[in-house]
């Protein structure tokens, strides 16, 4: 099927442009490019645009689980033929096993798997493995080890009517496939049995598939709709199936007995191996003083905990962290890449990396920080050597495995721009910084309104003996002219921003300009905040508060309820389906403002935030870096008279660059608009229901929206079934609905 975008609006302003220049490199086979755009400028239209275009299937990377679930909820509804999917991490709890040889402490693997991630992650593999329409937005653990898809596809379970099979037989084959029998809590990656009907609820969540028996054959196999009616669908609305069904895994780690077998023989190898070296090692080192040899305290702890774990494998065919011995089982060279998710997808496949500034150093680390921790367990005996290649891909075999690849991003790296250098072009070495001229012209036409309380600074602060250099002259100037302004992220590298393959998108289709920037003293900062958000809250216009860490927000956000504000922290703590129902609380007026850290910056739609408040903003470091401000003030782009307020009493190199380059990127919009004639017009945007919460309600009200009729149907097919208790349920549902009329 091809991809088909449904959407009310058309490329405007610089975008037609842009989706032009980006088309036609790709086609041209052109494996890196840029698209600098400004926040707001509909870069997600963009990527459809270009995506309906091409024609290929996406991974579309971004660097944090809020912003993935935003752009999830995006693209289902620009793509709603097609299939776009969501593939983040399903841990809403993880603690990686790890030993600290100084205190001799182990800590066991702990982690708590959300079922909802769970089940979008096996519908995204599932819909790559049988259709090219498909769109996957991801986070960066999309690099992380999953399983063979040569594998995933052998052990599925082809199943069609007049199938020949006994029922036992059939049985132990879904078992085989990590699907657990239950007749009670009925949910996704369980079945039931109820005579000679076996009803199986599909990993995915979205369907239950019922095989009716005959003797030792299929006699018929329906397929229901599992969001009708979650643990009790709907079989009047079931379809009989005359084509072969497949039937994948429950779960990613399903190994075929054959495998298997000889995957354990091979790590009964790798363990005598080990054991050897521990015990050659024993003889060559002195006994520790009262605790005898550390060598054969390793080598006890290895050998006990892996033979249990062969045995598990043996009798179940899964084992409490079998992932670590995932070499072995996908018979995979030493040092070979895992499989990801990218080996699920067709060879022509394209990545979108959004916000790669943030995104491209995450990819890069990955691998590091994993491999320290296993090369610790390892020598310390509680892992074999072979732990080590359950990993995430290295940054190069990502490049490696990556086809072409387009980088989102308002504030690039050097990275991503020296990727789309031709070879024989070379990068100019930076040279040294231009000092900047304070301009006293005021009522400049490009001026970013950046007013500053003059008189209260310098009566409060004694800046020659608390900044030296950093005089109160310095922090009074005025914005600087055109000709002092420094260039573009592009330009900063020796490069020209209007290089083919760096494609500028700078005009938002709303002619909406960025927005005007203030310092203020840090002195009584939280109490001018309040004042602030208060004006905000009479014009019903929303804030975002920044601070430096978890305990400050959490703290300001408690401060400013008790004030009278309505208020709500969001930082990494926060679950990942709970963040997006907050922003979503912040947008329809339940909080006035919301107090975070890092997550409210790069890529957050939230037209309805005027004012953006970063306390603190003079600390320098990663959090108040150039990039770091830029996208954070870029979250009151969206509002006609967005504002930003920086609390700082000295104007460091970061705020200096980031409100230049604020202040170029205005000054281009202000002559679009004015040779256009263009006047700004705010945004106005839909407030859409989260769909997994919808999901959730349905789960909770479907029977009470039911037509009587339909319900009465079900009620006789379950009394017919002998399923009493849901005959008795349907029952009382069909009162309550009566008393509601």
């Amino acid at each position: 099927m091809r991809f088909k975008l449904y959407s009310k609006f058309r490329p405007t302003g610089g975008q037609p442009k842009t989706i032009e220049k980006l088309t036609r490199n790709l086609k041209a086979g052109v494996r890196h490019n840029v698209l600098l755009g400004v926040t707001g400028s509909g870069k997600t239209a963009i990527m459809s645009w270009i995506i309906e275009k091409i024609q290929k299937p996406v991974l579309l990377i971004v660097a944090n689980k809020t912003l993935a679930a935003q752009l999830y909820q995006e693209f289902k509804e620009f793509f709603p033929k097609n299939g776009v999917h969501y593939f983040v991490s399903y841990y809403d709890y993880y603690q990686p096993e790890a030993y600290i040889p100084q205190t001799d402490t182990y800590i066991e693997k702990d982690a708590k798997i959300n079922e909802e991630i769970d089940r979008l992650r096996h519908a995204a593999i599932q819909d790559l493995l049988n259709r090219r329409d498909c769109v996957v937005i991801a986070s960066v653990s999309c690099i992380y080890n999953i399983g063979s898809p040569k594998v995933y596809r052998k052990v599925s379970l082809e199943i069609k009517s007049g199938q020949k099979i006994k029922r036992r037989t059939f049985l132990k084959h879904l078992t085989g496939l990590r699907y657990q029998r239950n007749d009670i809590d009925f949910k996704p990656g369980s079945f039931r049995v109820r005579g000679n009907i076996v009803d199986i609820y599909l990993v995915t969540g979205e369907k239950i598939l019922r095989i009716e028996f005959l003797g030792d054959k299929i006699n018929n196999t329906f397929i229901t709709p599992a969001a009708l009616a979650p643990g009790y669908p709907l079989f009047a609305h079931s379809k009989a199936l005359n084509a072969k069904y497949q039937l994948f895994p429950a779960h990613f780690w399903v190994t075929p007995q054959e495998k298997l077998n000889i995957a354990i023989e091979n790590i009964k190898l790798e363990l005598q191996e080990k054991l050897k070296e521990f015990g050659k090692k024993n003889k060559e080192a002195p006994a520790l003083k009262g605790r005898g040899s550390l060598n054969l305290v390793e080598r006890q702890r290895l050998e006990r905990r892996t033979k249990y774990d062969l045995e598990m494998l043996k009798e179940s065919g899964f084992c409490h962290g079998i992932e670590n011995y995932s070499r072995h089982l996908e018979f995979r060279k030493i040092g070979e890449p895992p499989y990801t998710l990218m080996d699920y997808f067709s060879k022509d496949f394209l990545i979108f990396i959004d916000e790669s500034h943030l995104t491209i150093p995450q990819l890069k680390a990955m691998a590091i920080q994993d491999r320290a921790r296993k090369e610790t367990l390892i020598e310390h005996g509680f892992r074999l050597p072979s732990a080590v290649d359950n990993r995430p891909l290295t940054f190069e075999e990502f490049n490696k495995k990556a086809g072409q690849i387009i980088y989102f991003s308002a504030t690039p790296n050097k990275y991503e721009i020296e990727k789309t250098l031709r070879p024989i072009q070379s990068i100019p070495v930076r040279g040294p910084e231009r000092p900047l001229r304070a301009s006293r012209r005021q009522g400049h036409p490009e001026d970013l309104e950046w007013r500053q309380s003059k008189g209260k600074l310098d009566k409060k602060l004694d800046t020659k003996a608390k900044h030296g250099a950093e005089s109160a002259r310095e922090l009074n100037k005025i914005s600087p002219r055109p000709e002092d302004i420094r260039p573009s992220s592009a330009e900063d590298l020796g490069t020209k921003a209007g290089t083919e393959h760096i494609v500028e998108q700078l005009i938002r289709p709303t002619g909406l300009l960025e927005p005007s920037i203030e310092i203020r003293p840090t002195k009584n900062q939280v109490k001018d905040l309040i004042k602030e958000i208060k004006k905000m809250v009479g014009k019903k216009q929303r804030t975002l508060a920044l601070t430096l860490t978890k305990r400050l927000a959490e703290d300001l956000s408690g401060y400013l309820t008790e004030e009278g504000v309505l208020s709500q922290w969001l930082h990494s703590e926060i679950k990942t389906l709970e963040r997006p129902q907050i922003l979503k609380g912040l947008r329809e007026g339940k909080y006035d403002v919301l107090v975070g850290i890092n997550l409210l910056r790069e890529g957050l739609d939230l037209p309805e935030v005027a004012l953006v408040a970063i306390l603190d903003a003079d600390k320098e470091g990663f959090l108040r870096s150039k990039t770091t401000l830029i996208q954070t003030m870029g979250r009151a782009a969206r509002h006609l008279n967005g504002h930003v307020i920086l609390y700082a009493d000295k104007i460091t190199r970061s705020i200096q660059e980031a409100i230049q380059e604020v202040k170029r990127r205005r000054k281009i919009q202000m002559e679009y608009n004015m040779i256009h004639k263009i006047t700004p017009a705010p945004i106005i945007k839909e407030i859409r229901e989260w769909p997994f919460a919808k999901k959730e309600a349905i789960k909770s009200e479907f029977w009470l929206i039911q037509d009587k009729k339909l319900l009465e149907k079900e009620m006789e097919i379950a009394a017919k079934n002998l399923d009493f208790e849901r005959a008795a349920k349907i029952r009382d549902l069909i009162e309550k609905i009566k008393n509601k009329k």
